[in-house]
């Protein structure tokens, strides 16, 4: 699995930009996901935080994201010179290449496509080709494109990178790349549809497990978000609700998530 090449002299507290495009970015506000078939009973995983997300949590981890400031990482432990070094680099590239997608339209010609899921106030394109390709977190490829839709209109706020299907959540790969500052997760409660031969989402399971329409992906990838627009609970925050999935750690432990105080 190759992962995105770094510089090790990059400074770790830098001014960042996004690259200019067509779409408006707006502060970011409160991000909360429905679903409108049954809830999923609960997002809540038995394992625990690592060592460094524990250390980083402890010391102030997430933090407030704003893509017009500089990105400083100073004073969250867990974290060595090197994860602090290529989560910059990360979201420098990512600020950089995925504006070219503002336009849904611009996806949709380089083969991204819906999972159905813009009522839930995001909308995922995802390109299917990218998956299983061996390449994790390649910002000139992501494997989805996150939208925020309202009022019918659509705005590019981030990028969902996806490992390989079938690698452990809590991979060495993917959990020392940034350390303590990024938690990958899972959906395991979704159910999926073919339609017209594209993969869309069309509920999740019920309490027992099951779909009622459709099927559940039991080896699904592991993914993180890395996001252009501001976010309160930081550049690799994940959505919240049903859409948060299911991390290595419990919802009230997770270092992506907004509903709890560190």
């Amino acid at each position: 699995m190759r992962a995105l090449d770094v510089t090790t002299s990059l400074s770790v507290q830098t001014t960042t930009s996004v690259a200019t495009t067509t779409t408006t970015i707006a502060p970011k506000t409160s991000r909360s996901t429905t679903t409108t078939t049954q809830a999923v009973t609960s997002t809540t995983h038995s394992h625990a935080l690592t060592s460094a997300q524990a250390a980083a949590a402890a010391s102030g981890w997430p933090r407030p994201y704003d893509p017009a400031a500089p990105i400083d990482f100073t004073g969250i432990d867990g974290v060595t010179p090197e994860q602090a070094a290529r989560a910059t680099a990360l979201i420098q590239a990512t600020q950089r290449d995925l504006p070219k997608y503002a336009q849904v339209s611009a996806a949709m010609a380089d083969g991204y496509t819906s999972i159905g899921d813009g009522g839930t106030g995001f909308e995922h394109f995802v390109k299917w080709t990218l998956l299983n390709d061996g390449r994790v977190l390649d910002t000139a490829a992501p494997e989805s494109l996150v939208y925020e839709v309202r009022g019918g209109v659509r705005t590019l706020v981030s990028a969902m990178f996806m490992a390989d299907k079938g690698t452990p959540i809590n991979d060495k790969t993917l959990v020392e790349y940034a350390g303590g500052l990024v938690q990958w997760h899972v959906h395991t409660n979704l159910c999926w549809l073919t339609i017209n031969g594209a993969m869309r989402v069309v509920g999740v399971t019920d309490s027992t497990g099951a779909c009622r329409l459709g099927f559940v992906e039991t080896d699904g990838s592991p993914m993180v978000h890395v996001w252009i627009t501001p976010h309160k609970c930081g550049p690799f925050a994940a959505l919240e609700g049903v859409a948060a999935g299911v991390a290595d750690a419990s919802d009230a432990e997770r270092v992506d998530l907004c509903n709890k105080t560190h």
